[in-house]
């Protein structure tokens, strides 16, 4: 079992497009915005990163949800 990696919390998409990810990092994305953006700056982590994995916790009137499933590229 590999345990080397690395745990990210993004609140900022700007940060997504401007941080280097390595393969096999886990990416947490508090966001409130716009899901086109946000599909955006998905898209662009891809297209530099091999495997990742996302969770992207929603904002909803000060409560947090969890999406329950984990978004693995």
């Amino acid at each position: 079992m590999d345990l080397d990696r690395d745990l990210i919390l993004i609140s900022d998409l700007r940060f997504l497009q401007r941080e280097k990810f390595s393969d096999g990092d886990i990416i947490f994305i508090n966001y409130d915005g716009h899901n086109e953006a946000l599909l955006l700056a998905l898209m662009d982590v891809k297209l530099r990163v091999k495997e990742i994995s996302i969770v992207i916790l929603y904002h909803f009137n000060k409560m947090y949800t969890f999406i329950e499933e984990m978004v693995f590229f």
